[in-house]
């Protein structure tokens, strides 16, 4: 799966965001079962593979959560690869200004599928 096909650096520091949180909750709590961990995983492991599927499923968390970016949003960061780096909520690249490009890019979609 493409979602799990990067270099190992890369693994390590966005992986952070997979990790950091059991471990953040661990030095505040003091520990986590291994139930949650696994399901902590699992679901952040659902969200790349649908990020990364390219297909927009029912239960694709787009489709309850307006701001969350989904698999057309990500799939426009492989296809020009200087824009939509959020990979979970888009509110980033809002701020940022590095979704203009697929902005324009959906509005001239919608204005072919109009004609």
């Amino acid at each position: 799966m493409t979602a799990e096909y990067a270099h190992p650096l890369e693994t390590i520091i966005f992986g952070q965001g997979t990790i950091g949180g059991p471990i953040l909750y661990c030095q505040f709590v003091g520990s986590v079962h291994a139930v949650t961990m696994f399901a902590w995983i699992w679901l952040r492991l659902f969200q790349a593979i649908d990020a990364h599927s390219g297909y927009d499923f029912p239960w694709s968390l787009h489709n309850f959560l307006p701001f969350w970016a989904g698999a057309d949003h990500h799939d426009y960061h492989h296809a020009a690869f200087v824009n939509n780096f959020a990979s979970s909520f888009r509110w980033w690249d809002s701020i940022f200004g590095t979704d203009a490009k697929y902005h324009a890019h959906k509005a001239r979609l919608a204005a072919k599928k109009v004609q």
